[in-house]
């Protein structure tokens, strides 16, 4: 029962893989048309890194207006002048009867996650650590549906190995290709049809597997395109018996160079988005360069700030040095003021002390005169006399400037002197320590946060920016270069496709009950599809179609 479920299974993937990727739906429609092309960025993992989205409005009708609804940030329009005026999500373009072309940015969920898991000699690693390693690996690709409604897509992915590098490729759920040099390994999943089908039994692939004999490992990533525009065109509504559904599969199986086809358009939607569409690389190559200056010159920015820093913690360890001498100083012009007063006092007790010694010796005179005034020491005491009457003067004159603010011109004396000395000093003092607190100290702090809480993270955020606009510019590269690859090679996915036989159909039959639970199901599943037509919104006057398509990083 097993092996039938698998043929089941497979029978049903191919009825849907064949199928073509062009919604003819549209065709005839006097509808504004939006065609929206989702481009992930994601890194080796598939954790996703950045959504770009591409919208184009087909004008139908040559109006000079379009309405338009979208929930994308950052909208450009990269293909004219036309303006447009937002609403919330409201969006009108003045179009002028052209069509329009824009890109915006998302952080609405994608509704297909694909994740990367990586297994080195039957042991879980990371992508970092099989980089150049060699032994049985083994990738596996898992994809899951997101939407509420398990909204049906199919996905196929693509890889590009060095044939020298990578030998006994098996496959599951897809197809390796030897191309010469290099190895082409092409993968599918349905997610969502199995939980929209129901088919109890039936096991709908929604993984790709690949495993292999590797030598010094390395890839230049991966690619994805999911569409559920191949559900559009499957039409059960005259299917009526067995023999019907089997010649509508034959039908059906012309369809398989459709495969290419999506292929071509996918790479016309990606040389639209990098070429034509927004100068996608040029311009990220002028931002990575913008980025660059910018991590440049916050660089030397926060030179300049550490120097501002440094300059000001050096003055005030300046400060500090002078507030320490300034202190000492002023505590010396006090003792010098006190020393001054001293100094003031013990003179006039000299003073005091000649003008007694003075007055004797005056005295002496006097009686000596009185009783013989021819008498020698009368001279020599009268000398005496006015010796000590000159320096009591000159004595007189040092205490008057000790101990006054000014002499009798006005000038400022010693002790004026040394009053004013002290004030200053004082006040210098003062000075110095409110300089460093409010002045030195506060420039250290404000330039130490400058530099923590602006300049790093700028720096930080700018290097984060060029880094994350590098891997962008090199995977716009790769993704143009790996959709000439998997061009080449897609056409090999059909091969195996077209194997609907009696047998298989029977089983098919078998495990749905009944043609008409068939029908009923596969129509359910088809109107699941087809109610998911956009991404970013849509306007209810407008037929819509999108499709995805992922990036992963390279391993190195």
């Amino acid at each position: 029962m097993k092996n039938k479920n698998k043929i089941i299974a497979g029978a049903l993937s191919s009825l849907l893989v064949i199928s073509t990727f062009t919604p003819s739906i549209f065709a005839k429609s006097s509808k504004v048309t939006k065609e929206e092309s989702v481009y992930v960025i994601a890194d080796q993992n598939g954790n996703v890194n950045k959504k770009i989205v591409s919208d184009t409005l087909k004008n139908t009708k040559k109006g000079d207006k379009i309405e338009d609804k979208s929930n994308l940030r950052d909208i450009k329009n990269v293909k004219g002048k036309e303006t447009f005026n937002k609403t919330f999500s409201k969006v009108i373009w003045n179009s002028e009867g052209k069509d329009i072309t824009y890109q915006g940015t998302s952080n609405k969920k994608l509704p297909i996650s694909v994740k990367l898991s990586y297994y080195l000699n039957g042991e879980k690693v990371s992508a970092e650590d099989i980089a150049h390693k060699s032994g049985k690996l083994k990738i596996r690709f898992d994809y899951k549906n997101t939407t509420f409604n398990n909204n049906p897509f199919m996905i196929v992915s693509g890889m590009i190995m060095d044939s020298k590098k990578i030998s006994n490729v098996k496959v599951t759920n897809g197809k390796s290709v030897d191309e010469g040099d290099n190895t082409l390994i092409i993968g599918y999943g349905f997610p969502g049809m199995d939980e929209s089908l129901s088919m109890k039994g039936v096991d709908i692939p929604s993984y790709f597997e690949v495993s292999a004999d590797v030598k010094d490992f390395t890839f230049d990533g991966s690619m994805s395109y999911a569409t559920n525009e191949i559900f559009s065109d499957i039409d059960l509504s005259d299917v009526d018996s067995l023999m019907d559904l089997t010649n509508s599969l034959s039908k059906l199986s012309s369809a398989s160079n459709s495969l290419v086809e999506g292929s071509d358009e996918l790479y016309k939607g990606i040389t639209t988005l990098v070429d034509k569409s927004g100068t996608l690389t040029t311009g990220v190559d002028k931002l990575n360069k913008g980025a660059k200056k910018l991590a440049d010159g916050s660089k030397q920015l926060k030179t300049g700030a550490n120097d501002i820093k440094n300059g000001a913690n050096t003055l005030s360890n300046k400060i500090d040095t002078l507030s320490t001498s300034l202190k000492t100083a002023k505590e010396g012009a006090s003792t010098l003021k006190g020393g001054l007063n001293t100094a003031g006092s013990t003179l006039n007790q000299t003073i005091a002390y000649n003008e007694q010694v003075k007055s004797g010796i005056d005295t002496m005179i006097s009686q000596l005169k009185s009783a013989d005034p021819s008498n020698p020491m009368i001279a020599q005491l009268e000398t005496m006399s006015g010796t000590l009457d000159q320096t009591i003067k000159g004595q007189k004159q040092i205490s008057y400037n000790l101990t006054t603010s000014s002499n009798s011109g006005g000038n400022p004396t010693i002790m004026k002197g040394a009053s004013d000395l002290q004030s200053g000093l004082s006040q210098i003092y003062d000075g110095s320590k409110l300089l460093k607190t409010q002045g030195s100290d506060k420039i250290a702090i404000g330039a130490n946060d400058l530099i923590n809480k602006g300049i790093d993270p700028l720096i930080s955020g700018s290097n984060d920016l060029s880094d994350g606009l590098n891997t962008l510019q090199k995977g716009s590269s790769q993704l143009i270069s790996g959709i000439n690859k998997l061009q080449k090679g897609s056409k090999q996915l059909k091969e195996g496709m077209n194997q609907f036989d009696k047998e298989g159909i029977s089983k098919l039959v078998e495990a749905a009950g009944s043609i008409d639970n068939l029908k009923s199901r596969l129509h359910t599943t088809i109107d699941k599809a087809n109610d998911y037509n956009n991404f970013s919104g849509i306007s209810d006057n407008m037929n819509g179609s999108v499709k995805f398509i992922y990036k992963t990083d390279a391993i190195e």
